[in-house]
């Protein structure tokens, strides 16, 4: 069998997939399986080897490194042809397979919906164990690679907030299998709750995100840059190269919209993120830049950044500052001091 090269697969990520496959053999034995046919575990673990297989072929090259990794995680001695007509034969190739998640899924959220001791005891919140199954060993067959590839991390961000949403839901896929289980067990559970996929202020707050009205790019961008920080913090621990990703970012639309609201509970994000220092959020306009008279504006700029500095500065209206008002406008002076104190102290300000 052929070893990962100069890559360890995280603890976490081992201790957290054997937990969900326990889990699969519990519901098993519970009964909460198919009459016939596979068994929850056997349908889990080809679901994980083949979101893996997604993964490694959405950039449209299975590499090295990736084979590797599926070998050593899950024990096989598979080859690149292999791999390629795992993910052919499921027909998982096109970007449609992003649209609702494996068949496992129904498995572990039919314990949430039912009123059973099972759902309330042992198998209370297994779902959120399904997801972060998925959600560690992704971050890993991507983070293995010599180099990151922007499109397989655009398909796990995709795919994990497609996840996401069907949990908060209730949503079953398989509606087959909904049928099958619910006549046979009791009655569902209608009460609404909203699901926390992990522990601590960050998923709040990411719940809170998700709640805004419109925004969805920026939406996408943030959950993006957070499978960004578990894949360079991956080959970070493993000597590979880290790549560098800006922070910054500029809100569009009318008046109106929520983006300063949007604004203020990225900050918080970020420093839940340990992107930035603090949680510190500074909202200034035109005025609170410009000053009146040569020499003062830059002055100005820069007591308005020192005060921001490991923070977010938020400038509204930030237009503003480039319309020509003749020789007496100072914007032009604002922008230039803004982007001259940004390269030294990029890091420190976003």
């Amino acid at each position: 069998m052929r070893t990962c090269i100069d890559y360890t697969i995280s603890p976490t990520t081992l201790t957290i997939v054997r937990g969900c496959l326990d889990t699969a053999l519990e519901l098993d034995k519970d009964g909460f399986g198919p009459h016939q046919g596979e068994s929850i575990v056997e349908i889990l673990q080809r679901d994980i080897i083949t979101f893996c297989a997604y993964l490694a072929k959405c950039d449209g090259e299975v590499d090295t490194e990736e084979i590797d990794f599926i070998n050593k995680f899950f024990l096989q001695e598979l080859e690149k042809a292999q791999i390629e007509a795992l993910v052919r034969n499921r027909e998982i190739e096109d970007e449609s397979w992003l649209l609702r998640p494996a068949k496992s899924f129904d498995y572990f959220l039919k314990p949430k919906l039912l009123n059973t001791p099972e759902a309330k005891g042992k198998y209370y919140n297994i779902i959120n164990v399904y997801y972060k199954a998925f959600d560690k060993v992704g971050h890993e067959v991507i983070s293995c690679n010599r180099d990151l590839n922007e499109v397989q991390l655009v398909r796990i961000t995709d795919y994990l907030c497609m996840l996401r949403e069907f949990i908060k839901n209730g949503q079953f896929v398989y509606q087959e299998e909904k049928k099958e289980r619910i006549e046979e067990k009791v009655s569902i559970n209608t009460d609404t709750e909203v699901v926390q996929l992990e522990k601590g202020s960050l998923d709040k707050l990411l719940e809170e995100m998700n709640g805004f009205i419109g925004m969805d790019t920026v939406k996408q961008e943030v959950h993006k840059l957070i499978s960004f920080i578990k894949i360079n913090k991956l080959r970070k621990e493993n000597g590979l190269k880290v790549q560098e990703f800006s922070n910054h970012m500029v809100f569009l639309g009318n008046p109106g919209t929520g983006k300063t609201t949007f604004a203020r509970l990225l900050a918080k994000i970020y420093y839940a993120l340990d992107i930035a220092e603090t949680d510190k959020f500074i909202e200034i306009d035109r005025s609170g830049l410009i000053a009146g008279y040569v020499g003062q504006t830059s002055q100005k700029v820069q007591e308005v950044i020192e005060n921001a500095k490991g923070g977010v500065l938020f400038i509204d209206e930030a237009y503003a500052l480039s319309n020509n008002g003749g020789e007496a406008d100072f914007g032009r002076e604002a922008l230039i001091c803004l982007q001259r104190r940004w390269r030294i102290i990029e890091t420190s300000l976003l």
